[in-house]
């Protein structure tokens, strides 16, 4: 018998990161969702993915950069994804530097 998934983000490893970091997060069902980085203030910063996204549980890679390709500094990222079932910024799921110089 499979677990049911709750939904969600699971922790990013490695954490704090140093140039990039894997962000897990779990669909309960197949549907449209958007995986999201934002800064401290809120604002999105890149888009990991956004589309139609099968159940169960994912494994996204972030390389520390915008939607532009600049390397932001380091800092405090949060992660959000939402979908059809969940909505999810947890500010316990971020990435506390980046690949930028220290």
């Amino acid at each position: 018998m499979r677990p049911t998934l709750r939904g969600g983000l699971l922790q990013n490893s490695p954490n704090p990161f140093r140039p990039r970091t894997v962000i897990a997060f779990e669909l309960p069902r197949t549907g449209l969702a958007t995986l999201t980085v934002l800064d401290v203030a809120g604002r999105p910063v890149r888009t990991l993915l956004q589309g139609e996204t099968a159940a169960g549980t994912h494994r996204v890679e972030w390389d520390g950069r915008d939607g532009q390709g600049t390397t932001l500094p380091a800092g405090v990222y949060y992660i959000g994804v939402s979908s059809k079932d969940n909505v999810n910024y947890d500010p316990n799921v971020n990435g506390t530097a980046t690949g930028g110089t220290a």
